[in-house]
């Protein structure tokens, strides 16, 4: 986050900005965004097939997607601390924009 804005990008990371109701600020946030980080850790993967706010965050992500074809999706892979990984939702294995920090 620091590093982004400092190039001048305007970022919004749940953590550290995060009130009242998170599924409305995650879809608000979504909605009015060119372009979204989606960082691949373990634990985000599990969740995105769960029934959380990460799933339905990540839904949003893929449905503005293929609404809108300027909105940039770039699926990170990173490792986690103990050196497991994430998949992603099959929507992103394959993305053109996947970068793969490994």
């Amino acid at each position: 986050v620091e590093h982004l804005s400092h190039l001048g990008f305007s970022v919004w990371l749940d953590i550290q900005q995060m009130t009242g109701d998170i599924n409305e600020q995650m879809a608000g946030n979504i909605a009015v965004s060119i372009g979204t980080l989606v960082i691949g850790t373990p634990r985000y993967t599990q969740r995105a097939g769960m029934d959380t706010n990460v799933k339905r965050e990540f839904e949003a992500i893929i449905a503005k997607a293929a609404k809108d074809e300027r909105f940039g999706v770039f699926p990170l892979m990173f490792l986690d601390a103990s050196g497991e990984h994430g998949i992603f939702p099959s929507e992103l294995n394959d993305h053109a924009n996947l970068c793969d920090f490994r």
